[in-house]
């Protein structure tokens, strides 16, 4: 297990001394503080309903329904809804007074941002 991890580590990260084990940890260290700053989206208030956020309608829209001819350059941002379906089909109706779909972009987005903090501290 050790070769296999030290492996990967040398190969993904050449000439550092990371290892597997605390690469992951890393990545949940950054994907609990991501959480941790989109938290207030799932309880708090509707993005929907703020002021400067409109962005999250369109974003909601597409997870829910997918792209449409109506919404112009926007429909073409497809990386982080497409991500996020699957999160909200496990999501609704489980999830109780959270909307499913912000907790499912959350989720998404704590994705890659981590996942984008992991690679900025591995230079």
């Amino acid at each position: 297990m050790k070769f296999v991890a030290n492996f990967f580590a040398d190969s993904f990260f050449p000439g550092t001394k990371i290892v597997l084990r605390k690469g992951i940890l890393l990545w949940f260290v950054f994907f609990v503080i991501c959480w941790g700053l989109g938290y207030p989206t799932l309880n708090r208030y509707d993005p929907r309903a703020a002021s400067g956020t409109g962005d999250s309608v369109i974003y909601h829209d597409l997870v829910t329904g997918g792209p449409k001819e109506s919404m112009g350059f926007r429909a073409y941002r497809l990386l982080v809804p497409n991500v996020a379906r699957p999160f909200y089909h496990l999501a609704a109706g489980r999830v109780g007074s959270w909307d499913p779909v912000f907790l499912s972009l959350l989720i998404a987005n704590a994705m890659f941002c981590s996942t984008t903090a992991c690679l900025l501290v591995s230079v």
